[in-house]
């Protein structure tokens, strides 16, 4: 039974270790939670993420960049109708010039004027060259705009992708450690749950060995008490013996001293037995005379 005793001792030994083991696993993990939706660094990281995707919302909202394209695309179409009323324009103005040179015989106006169109003094080839140096400039300035535009956007989406990334990062560093938590928490039930399982187990081994000694100490009453029934019996025979006056020699109880109840002492006669087989009789005989 010392044995039994001593496993079952272990088992509630390893089942009370294995619940504090569980509970500390919980508690540690319940805090993690806890400490997670106040964590500083996943909070600030958050934040940042959430202040530069404003700002990237803001410059979607504001269309920034449709605007910015809208006028690029408007300075281009400007700027090539300035580009074809300016050839348009040099060449009415080649060919007023070709026809003049031709008259005085001197062509050399004519092929300078093939080789640099600025020298074209023609009011409309000058204005057009104008119109289309303003057009270009304004082209160049849309243009740079909107490449400052998509920098912009370009910046602001990196800056979101990192902001995010960051968050990403330090929230999963987070989740990390409590899943570790919450596994550690789950294996420590799973141990538990064994524990407790071992030690109903040694429980019942310990209750059916109970039962079985108690069985055993049943029968043993039993066949004790049997046993001592027997013994019992022997002595009142042998009792009943002691308390049994028997004759040293045979014969006929003539005389009985003692009733039942009664006391005796040793100097007492109780019974006298008499042999009448041996006994003889002298019969003295008187005659009558008459």
């Amino acid at each position: 039974m010392q044995e039994k005793n001593t496993s079952l001792m272990n088992a509630q030994s390893q089942k009370d270790s294995a619940k504090q083991a569980y509970e500390n696993a919980k508690t540690a993990y319940e805090n993690a939670v806890k400490d997670s939706e106040s964590n500083a660094s996943v909070v600030s990281a958050k934040e940042q993420m959430n202040k530069v995707k404003e700002i990237l919302d803001q410059l979607n909202s504001s269309m920034k960049k449709e605007n910015a394209k809208t006028v690029l695309d408007e300075s281009e179409n400007d700027l090539s109708t300035a580009q074809s009323q300016y050839d348009n324009a040099v060449n009415i103005a080649l060919e007023k010039l070709k026809q003049e040179c031709e008259e005085t015989g001197d062509m050399s106006p004519y092929e300078a004027a093939l080789n640099d169109y600025s020298l074209l003094t023609d009011t409309n080839v000058i204005a057009a060259r104008q119109y289309l140096d303003s057009c270009q400039n304004a082209y160049d300035q849309a243009s740079t705009e909107y490449q400052n535009v998509l920098d912009e956007y370009a910046a602001a989406e990196a800056n979101y992708e990192s902001a995010k990334q960051n968050y990403e990062s330090v929230l999963s560093a987070q989740n990390s450690q409590l899943d570790t938590l919450k596994s550690q928490m789950e294996s420590a039930k799973t141990s538990y749950d064994n524990a407790i399982s071992n030690y109903e187990a040694v429980v019942m081994q310990v209750n059916q060995q109970l039962q079985t000694y108690a069985n055993n100490l049943e029968k043993a009453r039993a066949n004790s008490n049997t046993y001592s029934s027997q013994l019992e019996l022997q002595h009142l025979k042998d009792s009943l013996a002691d308390y049994t006056l028997k004759a040293p020699v045979s014969g006929t109880v003539t005389s009985l001293n003692i009733k039942q109840g009664g006391l005796v002492n040793t100097s007492q006669t109780a019974v006298v037995i008499s042999n009448l087989n041996t006994m003889k009789i002298t019969i003295t005989c008187h005659r009558e005379l008459r």
